[in-house]
């Protein structure tokens, strides 16, 4: 989740309030999907120590110019590669974690 402590923090307590009422283990990790630095902090802690049960990936891709002047293709080729490195990245270990599950 993108600034957990900040703006979206009541979304992240609320998160972790449904968790605990359903006796769930939840940890909000810091995670910006258009920084490879971010990427592969995630990335690393999940490998070393954090099972990975679930991964949410609601990032929105908003142009921030004339809308009109932009395509799709042009959208996808800013976004696509960032979030197709941390899924690359991430799906291993999720499968290595679900087969010995």
């Amino acid at each position: 989740m993108r600034n957990k402590v900040g703006g979206n923090r009541p979304a992240a307590e609320k998160l972790r309030v449904r968790a605990a009422e359903n006796k769930f283990s939840l940890e909000i990790v810091e995670l910006v999907v258009a920084s490879q630095k971010s990427i592969n902090v995630v990335v690393d802690r999940i490998e070393e120590n954090q099972p990975l049960d679930v991964l949410v990936n609601n990032a929105g891709v908003m142009p921030t110019d004339l809308t009109e002047a932009y395509t799709l293709a042009r959208v996808n080729d800013a976004v696509a590669p960032i979030q197709m490195e941390f899924i690359n990245r991430v799906m291993p270990v999720y499968l290595k974690e679900l087969a010995s599950a």
